[in-house]
């Protein structure tokens, strides 16, 4: 019987939802900057940002996008502001209406959510099996 740890990590679908939250976070970044979104691309692959961790018993999962790679540290700034810059706050807010947190916004984009739905749709009859196989015993 497979461990509900191997079940998860053999899933492709993880990484389909971190190629979403890479192209929505890539869209909603500062227009301006292509050099920001050409090192969100090449440094967020899906699967160095999916980590498989815990227990076999409780196997945790993170989907991590960093919004400051190497070579593009302004990201950063874009994606959580200092408040004190006002001018300069105001002209990016009315160039990206007010999508300032473009990181966390991918995170709760619809699209984002359809592929985590699809993913719980493709692993429910597994891990069903696995803990039908587990009562088995």
């Amino acid at each position: 019987m497979a461990s509900l740890q191997s079940i998860i990590k053999q899933s492709k679908g993880f990484e389909q939802v971190a190629a979403q939250v890479k192209n929505v976070a890539m869209f909603k970044s500062p227009r301006r900057t292509g050099n920001l979104r050409r090192k969100l691309n090449e440094y967020n692959r899906p699967k160095s940002m999916v980590e498989f961790g815990g227990s076999a018993k409780k196997p945790e999962i993170k989907i991590s996008l960093n919004v400051g790679p190497s070579g593009a540290e302004y990201g950063r700034w874009f994606n959580d502001p200092p408040r004190v810059i006002k001018r300069t706050k105001l002209k990016a807010t009315a160039e990206r209406k007010g999508n300032w947190d473009f990181g966390k916004e991918a995170f709760k984009d619809n699209s984002v959510k359809n592929e985590v739905k699809k993913l719980v749709k493709e692993l429910g009859p597994e891990i069903a099996e696995y803990f039908r196989d587990l009562i088995k015993l």
